[in-house]
């Protein structure tokens, strides 16, 4: 499994963001603090389990100047492509397959395979 594009469409602090990642492996974010690479990684969490790693709530998701919050990603899978699109809107959360509606996050756990690891999960 893997994600080959990841498009964002005004979340958090990202108006505009697409990402190929269909010539490489492996991704390097790099960048000052503040300047949304967490969002990125949290952008494709959500893609893959329907629900964000962090505790804030949907409408903090969406950007400052919007409405809604847009994500789209092309996930490779055995071979075959699929088109997975979550839409934040206010408190409400869509989430779409190959342009079908999912009603259960679960479906996507059997397509995309991710594990959040971070620091604080380390304490002692």
């Amino acid at each position: 499994m893997r994600i080959e594009q990841l498009c964002l469409r005004n979340f958090r602090n990202l108006r505009h963001v697409d990402l190929s990642c269909r010539q490489t492996r492996c991704i390097v974010l790099q960048g000052d603090n503040a300047q949304g690479k967490t969002n990125v990684l949290e952008a494709m969490y959500m893609v893959a389990t329907g629900r964000s790693f962090r505790l804030a709530p949907t409408e903090q998701m969406v950007g400052r100047d919007g409405v809604a919050a847009r994500i789209e990603a092309t996930i490779e899978r055995d071979a075959v492509r699929h088109q997975v699109d979550v839409v934040l809107n206010g408190k409400s959360r869509r989430l779409e397959v190959d342009g079908r509606a999912l009603t259960r996050a679960t479906k996507l756990l059997e397509m995309v395979n991710m594990v959040a690891f971070f620091p604080d999960d380390l304490r002692l």
